[in-house]
């Protein structure tokens, strides 16, 4: 045995007990809920100088204030038609807030870039919105309006326009309806579900004339935490909705356009071993064979297992995959703020061309905190799939970005020979002002087109980068618990 192949196994052994000694008991955050105000309240702000690289990652095409984009699943605040981006996101200035929009037409932002990029969907006070399509790339935008709490859908009146009609749907019998997600799939249908801000019920209503006309809601589950999310694939008439109910999550399948509905199917009975509850932030997301996966926070109650990002298919066997595991502990007081795992925020597309799945997710960092709120700072990370989810390769850190806080990463569906499409919030004080971490800070929104693909040419699949006779990869994270990739060459 030569002396090299000697030292990296030396050198394995030492990582493998380090890691061993280095166990330690996660503590779940217990989740919250932001409960919309019908009022204005005087908020504080502070300026943050910039204490890292200058631009961002990507380009910033607007600002907000309201540092919380979701209690649970931000669903998708991104689309990509052709060359072009459709992006939404909860704008507020401290007095008014309103889901923002902004149109790439391939050469250019339409509505600026900057603090003043976007224009507003509506007058009235609203938000927790999400964007989507009509197959002739048509831009919808749902959100719920405070001051009738109703949940509406806003029609851009030609693409890219920015001019929006509101059509809201009708008050629940005897209740009322917001946090509300859409998807519009097969035959344009257009699926919107929401929760009772009263009560634990989960809605359901659709459109069949493109959003002029809605059906009745009509109760389909029960939620905590207004966690409910829907996807609808977009040639076929499959539709998926997930609930969440005692830190157990639960999904809904119809295979008739939202007529009728499955049962209803446990998704902790497919946790890996280990894992015993599914956290927030729970997305579904059709391919492109009309194949459903769902991507999610799971955690062990015990605490002797790290909170890991897992993937779930029903073709796939196991069901469950894992796409990364938090690899460090926070320091002592120190948290990820509320609703926050040290790995969250999932949110999946698919490359049109090799066919791919990539997810995108937030990880916080153990070496770096805002020392004004004791939150730690997230940074984005990436996998890929090239096996319909059952395997995840190349988790990458696409931002390691020390001093600054990336959070809310939303990932359009459509990734485009590797290139994947994220909407992202810097937040320049970790921690959210909405539930009293710190104060309102003006946070750039920024739209960030990466290369995800590990590969230079999708069809010869040649590595991108060539390996010497040792590679090793950098660490996967700056901690305690890192570990590095050795790679022999044939």
């Amino acid at each position: 045995m030569g002396g090299e192949m000697r030292r990296i196994i030396l050198l394995s052994s030492v990582i493998f007990l380090f890691n061993k000694l280095s166990a330690y008991k996660y503590e779940v955050p217990k989740p919250v809920i932001v409960k919309d105000k019908f009022y204005f309240r005087e908020v504080s702000f502070i300026t943050n100088s910039r204490i890292t690289k200058s631009p961002y990652y990507g380009t910033q095409i607007g600002v907000t204030q309201y540092d919380w984009f979701a209690n649970n699943d931000i669903g998708k605040l991104i689309q990509c038609w052709g060359d072009t981006m459709h992006v939404t996101w909860m704008w507020y200035d401290g007095a008014s807030r309103s889901m923002r929009y902004n149109f790439f037409d391939g050469t250019s932002w339409k509505f600026g870039t900057g603090d003043t990029g976007g224009v507003n969907v509506d007058t009235c006070y609203n938000g927790y919105g999400t964007i989507d399509l009509l197959s002739s790339g048509l831009d919808y935008i749902c959100r719920h309006r405070n001051a009738l709490s109703k949940i509406g859908v806003a029609q851009d009146s030609l693409i890219g326009e920015g001019n929006f009609k509101i059509v809201d749907i009708d008050y629940p019998i005897l209740d009322t309806a917001i946090w509300p997600r859409m998807a519009i799939g097969y035959n344009d249908r257009i699926h919107i579900i929401g929760r009772s801000p009263n009560t634990d019920i989960v809605y359901y209503s659709f459109s069949s004339d493109s959003g002029k006309t809605f059906s009745p809601w009509v109760i389909v589950d029960t939620s905590d935490l207004a966690e409910n999310s829907i996807a609808a694939a977009k040639n076929s008439p499959k539709v998926c909705f997930v609930t969440r109910k005692n830190n157990i999550a639960y999904y809904h399948e119809s295979n008739d356009n939202g007529v009728t509905w499955g049962p209803k199917i446990n998704l902790n009975d497919y946790l890996p071993e280990g894992y015993t509850n599914v956290y927030l932030n729970i997305q579904p997301f059709y391919d492109k064979d009309n194949n459903l996966h769902i991507v999610f926070a799971a955690y062990d109650v015990n605490g002797e297992n790290s909170p890991a990002i897992c993937h779930y298919s029903p073709i796939n066997t196991p069901k469950v995959s894992i796409i990364a595991v938090a690899e460090d502990s926070l320091p002592s007081g120190v948290s990820c703020g509320a609703n926050h795992l040290f790995v969250d925020r999932p949110s999946i597309g698919q490359d049109t061309v090799t066919g791919y799945l990539y997810c995108i997710f937030v990880s916080f960092r153990y070496d770096d905190y805002d020392v004004s709120t004791d939150v730690a700072r997230g940074e984005l990370f990436s996998a890929v799939s090239k096996d319909s989810g059952k395997t995840w390769l190349c988790e990458q850190n696409l931002t390691n970005t020390l001093g600054e806080d990336e959070r809310y990463p939303s990932l359009a569906p459509q990734v485009i020979n590797g290139v994947g499409s994220i909407l992202y919030e810097v937040d320049l004080q970790a921690g959210s002002a909405v539930i009293g971490q710190g104060s309102y800070t003006t946070n750039p929104v920024v739209v960030w087109q990466k290369q995800l693909n590990i590969y230079n040419d999708a069809k010869t699949k040649e590595i991108l980068l060539p390996l010497s006779l040792i590679h090793i990869s950098e660490p996967t994270r700056l901690g305690m618990n890192s570990y590095a990739v050795f790679c022999l060459k044939k």
